[in-house]
């Protein structure tokens, strides 16, 4: 049976989508007749998701940061025995953000991600990170943090600031990390001041977003190796802004050995 659409009399239908027997054609000749339409074109077009950003036209910067960040862990796993790595989104209330000026709210984004940065190593058992150097045994202890300041959505499309972390922990922390250490660290002090106005932080931060990256490793024979795969895809993602802006700002802690990283996020444009 053949479902008809009725209109009431007198009625000008002007979507002619409305006026088709959509049972009684077959999705080719839809598809053929939206296709000489451009006018429909959005009521078919499904929205991009996360997983199709690779598809996305990539600058060389976001191609650079990719290596850059990925080299970064590389090298941290190889001085240490498999670390853990996990990815962490901050993200904020849209009232407030909206509240604050477009100058200042990097600013803003800054000044939690400062306080969440300290708790990432305290809560670890890790005192003054700041202060630990490279020549210190320690220096080994503290997570490798890549972090990226973004105004994207996961669509690509313009959003308030938000923060993308990429962590590694060091093997010798792994049994204290678990839910309450994450909630230890979202526990930040009930207020702190911004430009001389105070602010809570149970209002305006959203609860952390944490998921451990899988970086298992291979073996075939006696070779070895890490599958890095889901960590790059995760960091593809993260920088997806350098592609869609063709501009970045990111930072890695400790400082990366390279002559373009920074412990303080900075414009790096591409």
């Amino acid at each position: 049976m053949t479902t008809h659409i009725r209109h009431n009399k007198g009625v000008v239908d002007r979507n002619p989508i409305s006026r088709l027997n959509v049972r009684s054609y077959s999705k080719e000749e839809i598809d053929r007749f939206v296709s000489k339409r451009p006018d429909l074109q959005p009521h078919i077009q499904s929205k991009k998701t996360a997983s199709n950003h690779k598809k996305f036209p990539k600058t060389p910067l976001h191609y650079r940061m990719n290596k850059d960040a990925l080299e970064y862990f590389k090298e941290y796993a190889k001085e240490v025995k498999d670390p853990k790595f996990y990815h962490i989104t901050i993200s904020f209330d849209h009232r407030t953000m909206c509240s604050l000026s477009p100058n200042d709210r990097p600013d803003f984004a800054k000044a939690v991600y400062d306080v969440i940065w300290l708790r990432l190593h305290t809560k670890l058992g890790i005192k003054k990170p700041k202060k630990i150097k490279p020549e210190y045994n320690k220096y080994k202890d503290l997570p490798r943090i890549y972090s990226v300041l973004e105004t994207r959505d996961r669509y690509g499309q313009p959003t308030h600031e938000h923060w993308h972390i990429v962590c590694a922990i060091h093997p010798k922390h792994h049994k204290k990390v678990n839910d309450l250490y994450w909630k230890s660290v979202a526990s930040s002090p009930r207020s702190f001041l911004f430009d001389n106005q105070t602010y809570y932080y149970e209002e305006v931060v959203h609860p952390l977003e944490v998921t451990e990256i899988k970086v298992p490793t291979d073996q075939k024979g006696y070779a070895y190796w890490k599958d890095w795969s889901q960590l790059e895809t995760v960091l593809d993602y993260d920088n997806k802004q350098a592609s869609k802006s063709r501009e970045l700002f990111s930072c890695f802690s400790p400082i990366k050995e390279a002559s373009n990283a920074t412990t303080h996020p900075i414009r790096r444009a591409g």
